[in-house]
């Protein structure tokens, strides 16, 4: 889970420790989950590797 969605929970939670523990508790197998679905997807079509470059590479041409 990287630092900017640790900082979105806390935000959310506002001080409440209780928010922040149960948010973190929610919000890291999601992300581990998610990733592990992604991973699965892109080794059976490839192609989303593809598309994902392209479109990495489309937005960054459009910012500069």
């Amino acid at each position: 889970m990287s630092l900017d969605n640790v900082i979105a929970v806390a935000a959310v939670a506002k001080g409440s420790i209780v928010l922040l523990v149960l948010g973190l508790l929610i919000s890291i197998p999601l992300v581990v989950y998610g990733a592990t679905m992604l991973m699965k997807l892109m080794d059976k079509y490839p192609v989303i590797i593809t598309v994902g470059a392209a479109l990495i590479g489309y937005g960054r041409e459009r910012c500069w």
